[in-house]
């Protein structure tokens, strides 16, 4: 996982998190488990 400090930080109710770095990046995360994780450098909104 990349070492930059995180810009703001979005907390999600319970186990999952969201960081966003101050290069743009989201990285979703579990708390209870620090090898799981998603980065990336946009995000689509899901339809209802």
């Amino acid at each position: 996982m990349t070492t930059d400090k995180p810009a703001t930080e979005a907390e999600a109710d319970g186990r999952y998190a969201a960081i966003e770095t101050g290069s743009g990046e989201t990285v979703i995360y579990d708390r209870d488990n620090p090898d799981a994780w998603v980065r990336s450098d946009y995000a689509v909104d899901i339809g209802a």
